[in-house]
């Protein structure tokens, strides 16, 4: 599902299990909301904990708040789902 652009590794708590292709949107401290899409998933020890790694799919968008140690929410519409924090970029936003 890879979409060319940026990618980032990330952690993840869920409510939901997280899969491949999944498509829902981050928010760093009340922001704007960043679409993201899920590219590769691996489950923790913690049944609710992921390690994923995640492209910013829309061009033009300023990802700029998902900075290396930021942390997000994890939203499905205006319902937060998850939260987590960036490990590191991938490639250059």
């Amino acid at each position: 599902m890879r979409t060319g652009g940026p990618l980032l590794n990330v952690e993840v708590k869920m409510q939901r299990n997280l899969v491949e292709g999944y498509s829902p949107h981050f928010r760093v401290d009340g922001g704007e909301n960043l679409g993201i899409s899920f590219e590769k998933v691996e489950a923790l020890s913690e049944s609710d904990t992921y390690r994923a790694t995640v492209a910013l799919v829309y061009p033009g968008v300023n990802y700029q708040s998902l900075i290396e140690g930021a942390e997000f929410e994890v939203l499905e519409g205006a319902r937060v789902v998850g939260t987590g924090r960036v490990l590191r970029r991938l490639h250059a936003i």
